[in-house]
């Protein structure tokens, strides 16, 4: 019952505050051209062609938060575009004050993050 509630309460989190997106077979084209247009490796571009296919979808101020130094590269950046922040690093305090439920991002720090760019 213990390790139950130890899966439980993090899929509650994510249930909750994100945001489960379909693979679709546009997705699956992407995932082929963004492997050898910035040469990710196949989950890398399925990570990115599910944010952009995502983001597409979706209206207004957008935040993409990875650890993934790959997906930190410039021509990643322009293709996901001006609309989105890119965070590599994401700590409560950054959180609270980049983000508010309802409210814009900061666009002050827009496609900045806390890694260098490879």
């Amino acid at each position: 019952e213990e390790s139950r509630k130890h899966l439980l309460a993090p899929i509650a989190r994510v249930e909750a505050d994100g945001a489960t997106i379909p693979l679709t077979n546009a997705i699956l084209l992407l995932v082929d051209f963004y492997e050898d247009a910035y040469s990710l490796s196949p989950q890398d571009a399925l990570v990115l062609a599910s944010v952009k296919s995502h983001a597409e979808r979706c209206g207004g101020p957008k935040c993409f938060v990875t650890k993934d130094k790959d997906l930190n590269k410039p021509a990643i950046r322009e293709e996901l575009g001006v609309e989105f922040e890119l965070l590599m690093n994401l700590t409560p305090p950054l959180l609270t004050s980049r983000m508010r439920c309802g409210q814009e991002l900061n666009h002050d720090h827009r496609n900045r993050s806390t890694e260098p760019t490879s």
